[in-house]
């Protein structure tokens, strides 16, 4: 199945996205950034957000920074899979896309932070090149990829 990819910027889009993907986490997103509308004007203004899209439905999401100059450091801060398109290449067309987008931004490496338990997500980040460089909080790690 084709997977369309649409950058989104509108404060309501980001908003529903949101909330659409808001209890795919082991923490949902609202419990990690409080009121969903702020997070997402913030994101609206600092952030890029991609969705893919089949048959019109939204597939999957990333949100990621790529505007760290001194550093050179972007941050992946949150990618989902609808769970009806799980297992069709939806997450490493959206980590792809992510990472070549900050690639052409200056960004040298790209970081996130996963939760412990999320083996899958970790398997998939090592899949894609990322390694562990500490643990962060008691229930998380910090994870890097070299773009």
């Amino acid at each position: 199945m084709n997977h369309d990819l649409v950058r989104i910027t509108a404060v309501a889009e980001i908003t529903e996205i949101l909330k659409y993907f808001n209890d795919y986490f082991p923490r949902s997103i609202e419990s990690r950034v409080g009121n969903l509308v702020l997070y997402a004007e913030k994101l609206a203004a600092h952030a890029y957000i991609y969705v893919t899209k089949a048959t019109g439905l939204i597939s999957g999401v990333v949100i990621f920074y790529a505007n760290d100059l001194l550093s050179k450091i972007a941050y992946l801060t949150v990618i989902a899979v609808s769970v009806e398109y799980r297992h069709q290449g939806v997450g490493s067309l959206l980590l792809q896309q992510c990472c070549a987008l900050s690639r052409s931004c200056g960004m040298t490496q790209m970081k996130l932070e996963v939760d412990k338990s999320n083996t899958k997500a970790i398997a998939h980040y090592e899949h894609h090149g990322f390694f562990t460089v500490h643990n962060g909080v008691a229930e998380s790690q910090t994870m890097i990829k070299e773009l």
